[in-house]
């Protein structure tokens, strides 16, 4: 059996829910994280949903204002075939049974049409150049002329309620779809893969490129046999986007470092090497591309060395130039910060280019809770006092506890021999 999930990115912890729901039963979940890759071609995308056996809608408002979902569902609607298989699921902050409420969406449509055609008509000077807008313009056109016949659809249909079927375990739906439990899968080597989960997207500027995290972390948790070239390509553009998020965010230029440990035998030490910089920061690095430093000559790196046993080990620091006893070995590239009793002075004086800083581990814990850490993943700004350590240290912390099974996946091959 074979079942299509149609969502908004709004909900992906929901998702993700319903997702481990169906995995158990003798299924194949079509969802784009795992079938709609970068280069391939969306109409044979299209042409694989409509080969599901069920197509799971699940409907919230920001999927009812989402032109990518509508245009999708509306578009496969044409298929009377397919009308059958739809099964709609309803979040609680929608209600499209009244027609008051559905004015408030034919509006929206409509709205997001004419502003499109206002800005077609006053930018462009030709069309020559414009079949993308164009094609856009059309897609919002077919959403608006058909949403009134999809919440027609949609009520015509025996519906779901999500929260009612999450309560009652999905029962009411199972039941639906006919699923017959799965024999149980082997356990995993390690006790968490699903941390993916825990990323809250969050509600400030920037929060798309979150979004875009998620996406690329789900498609190397999904492809366990992806290429090196592209998996490293993958982890290039989540140090991107983190960066991206953080100085939309902090209003600050911010930059993310992703590290690997690595033990080397002759002098029995332990190192941190740079395996990832974000794309502007690593021209500041590039001549010490493969400088190795030694862990216990950083304060952020010893700090989780020496707490992550005892739990998910953040080091956090809104302000390094007060710290007194900071470590730090890229000092040694950018100069000794000088002995200066003032505040200000010391300001002045900072040697490293950035003043904020957060390092989280990238682990995880082994069937007998013994903990393996394999790398670091590091966000720091030009700024003092731009983080938020709630928020920002659960973000990073949880995307590096994700970031385990790439580097895993990569590190006994290709970086964890010292001589390779």
């Amino acid at each position: 059996m074979k079942i299509f999930l149609s969502y908004s990115w709004a909900h992906i912890p929901e998702t993700n829910t319903l997702d481990d729901f169906l995995l158990q039963f003798n299924v194949e979940v079509i969802r784009d994280v795992r079938h709609l890759r970068e280069l391939d071609n969306i109409k044979s995308f299209m042409e694989k949903i409509l080969e599901a056996d069920f197509a799971i809608l699940m409907i919230n408002d920001s999927y009812l204002k989402s032109k990518n979902c509508m245009y999708e569902i509306i578009k496969l609607l044409e298929d009377k075939s397919f009308r059958n298989r739809a099964v709609p699921i309803l979040f609680n902050d929608i209600n499209i049974s009244n027609a008051h409420s559905r004015i408030t969406y034919l509006q929206y449509w409509e709205k997001m049409t004419q502003q499109l055609q206002e800005e077609i008509k006053n930018g462009l000077d030709s069309f020559a150049f414009a079949s993308n807008v164009l094609k856009e313009l059309e897609q919002y056109q077919l959403i608006r002329n058909k949403i009134d016949e999809f919440f027609n659809f949609i009520t015509d249909h025996l519906c779901f309620n999500f929260v009612k079927e999450q309560n009652e375990k999905f029962t009411g739906l199972a039941r639906h779809l006919s699923l017959i439990k799965s024999q149980p899968k082997k356990e995993q080597q390690y006790k968490s893969k699903a941390t993916i989960n825990r990323i809250i997207i969050p509600e400030s500027n920037g929060a798309n490129h979150i979004v875009d995290i998620y996406r690329l972390l789900l498609n190397l948790s999904n492809n366990s046999e992806i290429e090196l070239p592209r998996l490293l390509g993958h982890l290039q553009e989540i140090a991107n986007h983190l960066s991206f998020y953080f100085t939309a965010k902090t209003k600050s230029n911010c930059s993310t470092s992703i590290k690997l440990i690595q033990t080397d035998t002759i002098l029995s030490e332990t190192n941190v090497r740079t395996l990832i910089r974000d794309s502007v920061s690593e021209k500041r690095f590039s001549e010490f591309a493969n400088l190795k430093t030694r862990i216990f000559d950083n304060t952020n790196y010893s700090f989780i060395m020496n707490g992550i046993t005892k739990g998910d080990a953040v080091y956090f620091s809104n302000n390094l130039t007060e710290l007194s006893n900071y470590k730090n070995t890229s000092f040694k590239l950018f100069g000794m910060p000088k002995n200066i009793s003032s505040q200000r002075e010391i300001d002045k004086h900072w040697t490293l280019p950035y003043k904020s800083l957060i390092t989280a581990p990238i682990f995880n814990r082994g069937d007998n809770n013994e903990t393996l850490l394999v790398g670091f993943l590091n966000i720091d700004s030009s700024n003092k006092n731009v983080f938020n350590f709630d928020q920002d240290s659960k973000l990073v912390s949880d995307i590096g506890e994700q970031l385990f099974f790439s580097i895993q996946r990569l590190y006994k091959h290709t970086y964890g021999n010292d001589k390779q």
